[in-house]
């Protein structure tokens, strides 16, 4: 809903700090809601003081346009910085994986436990915990941003039905249920099990029911993950079930598991150390890690769930059962790897896919009798005929047959 700009505060006295312009986007800058909703987000967001949420200080009018004026992180938001590993060959390590999410965990036990000036709970819930709102500094700074679409009371008084990223959101707020803190919990865990094995959990094909994937075993990140031991799956796979009630009661209680996880099993990292971590998997210079380029010819496979066609509702209409029910019936245990599976698991979800306006391809394309011929040559025929001698063969050929074509006519 917002367009965001890299701009400059310059003081009094002519100093200049980089900070970051977030403005509603022409075309609903004159809906009376959305405009509530950026104000109700600066009101929010302007309490949240905490070192891991990116903080916003002022709301301003420029040529009749409201901006939230917000700190400018220096490095990237951890979707590109996902991309941008895969494609160096790169990977978090277990132990940044852990650090990334404790902190996240710190900012979220904060906000869902903000009061108001008479101390009445906010009951502040984020709702669109994803890699794309979660920025990292060249430092090691881990910040969570864009409470645009938080819950609190403020906003279901604006009546507005808003959702997060599918295939990230919890699957009672894909059902459009009541929310609590637990979902956004749910939402951590899909980032912690990417950042663990460079894979994407929901993941499906076109057509395929969110139901359908959502139901579907999760293997144990140790089996994607050398360097996280088995006994960490249980801890870390928690969050991830389907039923609130067996998910940690808070996000410090789970940051309280996950602290122990990692120092038990040496898995400790702090703010340097993921700086140092970053640099060697992404390059020296922060500012280079929001470009993805690297390697050509290349795409992420994205998720079904990412399609918006999919979830996009027609005006005034209600979302079909078919295609919002998630089923809360799923294997009880965490599916048990076989080695054939984790070796097909471990290829590349970048790997090269048709566009597609690309003309589909069967799977043996049949070959052109000359193919035919070159294939049934002996390897020594073949390798003599690409030598630079084959030009002068064909041109020979060609002259001959001309010659035999002209005396014809001639006779």
């Amino acid at each position: 809903m917002a367009t965001v700009f890299l701009g400059k505060h310059i003081g009094r006295t002519g100093i200049s700090t980089p900070i970051v312009l977030k403005r509603l986007r022409s075309e609903l800058t004159h809906v009376p809601e959305l405009r509530a909703l950026l104000f109700s987000e600066a009101e929010l967001q302007s309490r949240l003081l905490h070192p891991c949420i990116v903080r916003t200080t002022d709301l301003v009018v420029i040529d009749g346009e409201y901006y939230l004026v917000m700190e400018y992180v220096r490095g990237g938001d951890l979707l590109l910085l996902l991309r941008r590993a895969r494609r160096r060959g790169q990977r978090f390590s277990a132990a940044a994986a852990l650090f990334i999410v404790r902190e996240l965990l710190q900012a979220l036990g904060y906000a869902h436990e903000l009061r108001d000036a008479r101390g009445v709970p906010l009951g502040v819930i984020h709702r669109d915990i994803s890699p794309a709102n979660i920025l990292i500094s060249g430092d090691g700074e881990v910040k969570l941003s864009d409470f645009g679409i938080a819950q609190t009371s403020q906003v279901e008084e604006l009546g507005l039905r808003l959702r997060g990223k599918v295939g990230y959101m919890s699957p009672e707020q894909a059902r459009q249920e009541e929310l609590d803190q637990r979902s956004d919990l749910f939402s951590l865990g899909t980032v912690l099990y990417e950042l663990l094995t460079a894979k994407r959990l929901f993941v499906g094909q076109e057509g395929e029911s969110a139901s359908r994937v959502y139901a579907a075993p999760i293997l144990p990140p140790s089996a994607l993950c050398p360097s996280l031991p088995p006994s960490a799956d249980a801890v870390i796979l928690r969050a991830l079930q389907l039923d609130k009630n067996d998910r940690p009661h808070s996000a410090l209680k789970w940051y309280e598991e996950l602290l122990l996880l990692s120092q038990r099993h040496g898995l400790w990292m702090d703010r340097s150390e993921l700086g140092a971590h970053l640099r060697v998997m992404l390059g020296d210079d922060p500012e280079s890690w929001r470009l993805v380029e690297e390697r050509s010819g290349t795409a992420r496979i994205p998720s079904f769930l990412e399609a918006d066609e999919l979830w996009e509702e027609p005006s005034g209409s209600v979302p079909s059962e078919s295609m919002m029910a998630i089923s809360v019936a799923r294997t009880l245990e965490f599916a048990s790897p076989r080695s054939t599976d984790v070796s097909a698991l471990h290829s590349d979800v970048t790997a090269p896919v048709p566009k597609q306006s690309d003309p589909v391809v069967s799977a043996v394309a049949p070959q052109a009798p000359t193919q035919i011929i070159v294939a049934a040559m002996p390897s020594g025929l073949r390798s003599y005929l690409r030598k630079p001698l084959l030009p002068f063969l064909v041109f020979s050929i060609l002259s001959l047959l001309s010659a035999a074509l002209v005396w014809l006519l001639l006779r």
